[in-house]
């Protein structure tokens, strides 16, 4: 049972985050920089750019796994929304700042009546889709001690702060 159990908590993100296991130093460009490229061809798909600033090396000791994967579902819904904007140059941002980074879009944007309700179960814009993505994202940041929250409606920006 305890070896099961170790290698439980050696395989879940979810597992060892909220426990501060496998927390390692990784500037966040590298931690941001396999996501990215692994929506890259989704993107082009879509002909949606994906402007992703490499400029910061700001370290983070954290949990990357977790980390990664709250960046994706950001980025995927900034994805989706994107491809929803008015523009003639459908954008997404991410920019590395001091305390993490940020994830925009130049969509339709979120209404001004929804801010304080999108982190919750089941809120969602989205036809077909479940309303889950920002509830576990927020969970997935708060069990390894970080923050995600909505800093602007229009443009749509969500910012991470790693703690």
């Amino acid at each position: 049972i305890d070896t099961l159990e170790r290698r439980i908590h050696k395989l879940d993100p979810l597992a060892v985050g909220g426990r501060g296991r496998r927390v390692s130093r990784h500037t966040t460009e590298e931690i941001l920089a396999e996501v990215a490229e692994a929506f890259q061809d989704d993107f082009d798909k879509h002909g949606v750019s994906l402007d992703f600033r490499r400029s910061s090396r700001t370290e983070a000791t954290t949990n990357r796994e977790v980390v990664q994967h709250a960046f994706a579902i950001l980025l995927d819904n900034a994805l989706w929304f994107a491809q929803d904007s008015e523009e003639k140059n459908p954008i997404v941002k991410v920019r590395v700042t001091k305390p993490g980074f940020t994830v925009s879009d130049n969509g339709p944007g979120i209404p001004e009546a929804d801010r304080e309700t999108i982190f919750e179960p089941h809120f969602t814009t989205r036809e077909g889709a479940h309303g889950l993505g920002l509830t576990i994202a927020r969970d997935l940041l708060k069990s390894i001690g970080a923050r995600v929250r909505l800093t602007s409606c229009r443009p749509a920006r969500f910012s991470v702060e790693l703690g």
